[in-house]
């Protein structure tokens, strides 16, 4: 995207999450994610750097306790 293109889809983030619907965002659900690429590239989620490919994550559904 180019830097305008990531400001409104900035922008719409801040609108209850509707940046999933700009044309150049893909969003996926998922229980288990492989990613792969030629060259080992950085992964960034939620705008912490996390690692770098290849990389699998797995859904841990109730790995997290919520108290409120």
């Amino acid at each position: 995207m180019k830097r305008g293109q990531i400001l409104k889809a900035f922008s719409q983030l801040k609108t209850e999450g509707r940046h999933v619907f700009h044309p150049m965002v893909d969003y996926y659900r998922f229980k288990t994610l492989k990613i792969s690429t030629p060259k080992p590239t950085a992964i960034n989620v939620d705008g912490e750097n996390i690692g770098s490919t290849p990389l699998k994550m797995e859904v841990l559904p109730g790995a997290i306790g919520i108290i409120v």
